[in-house]
């Protein structure tokens, strides 16, 4: 199924320009433009762009418990709410474990021969 599209030389597509554009915009209709007979442009109407999707922003929280917000405003009204006792000790665990366990990964003052001294005590 061909539809006719509407045509319109130059000089009349100039002399009308608001008139063909809106109607091209409101009844959906495309116009081909024409100069000496030959086809110059087709004005469609817009196509409107879906709005995108967002994919949800996942935080892991101290007890390994994924999480999924919308925002992360979301996240962080999430993140500044008042904890429980309870939360707030398993936050603190997991804390005092990160700040061991820097101190023992903390390779920046020492030299190559020291890694590897403390590679070979550790059997590796």
């Amino acid at each position: 199924m061909t539809t006719e599209l509407r045509r319109v030389s130059l000089g009349d597509f100039a002399a009308n320009l608001t008139t063909i554009i809106e109607r091209v915009a409101s009844a959906g209709e495309s116009v081909v433009i024409e100069n000496d007979g030959q086809d110059v442009v087709v004005v469609n109407p817009a196509v409107p762009q879906r709005p995108r999707k967002r994919s949800p922003i996942r935080y892991r929280g101290p007890g390994g418990v994924y999480e999924e917000f919308e925002s992360y405003e979301a996240l962080k009204k999430h993140l500044d709410r008042p904890r429980t006792p309870a939360e707030q000790a398993r936050l603190n665990i997991v804390v005092e474990q990160t700040l061991a366990n820097r101190k023992e990964r903390n390779i920046a003052p020492m030299t190559t021969a020291e890694l590897v001294r403390k590679g070979r005590e550790r059997g590796l």
